[in-house]
């Protein structure tokens, strides 16, 4: 259960709003940083989209999508993925996963732009669930 689903409609937005300033500061630091020069439109777009607050809307959701697709396609390329046998289980072991500082560094990005997609995507169904009430209600 997320932790926002017990929460007033104002706490929701005043949540992803804060994750949008967070996210925006590390849109045009860090991740800049790690994407070549003609991988960084979408990531200029959306950070200008967020300065300007414009975030409650679908197709910033689907923006995000997008981009954390792209941020977490871009981390692949840096990251190893190799088989630890087992030596007491001849039969067992685990995969190990190792990322360099520059794949770490956007899935940090990716994680962050999750959690506000996530956080966008709550206050739209929750808005949309206030006007269906108030139409049932109207209706009654």
């Amino acid at each position: 259960m997320n932790d926002l689903e017990n929460t007033t409609l104002v706490e929701r937005v005043e949540h992803a709003l804060t994750l949008r300033r967070t996210a925006r500061a590390m849109l045009s630091g860090s991740t800049l940083l790690h994407l070549q020069p003609s991988r960084r439109g979408m990531v200029v777009h959306i950070s200008t989209r967020l300065g300007f607050g414009q975030i409650f809307d679908e197709e910033m959701v689907q923006e995000l999508d997008t981009l954390i697709a792209n941020l977490e396609r871009e981390a692949e390329k840096g990251t190893e993925r190799g088989w630890q046998h087992d030596e007491c289980d001849n039969n067992g072991g685990y995969e190990t996963v190792s990322h360099d500082d520059r794949a770490r560094e956007l899935l940090q990005s990716a994680g962050l732009l999750r959690r506000l997609h996530d956080a966008i995507a709550l206050v739209l169904d929750s808005v949309e669930a206030v006007h269906v009430t108030m139409n049932v209600l109207e209706d009654a």
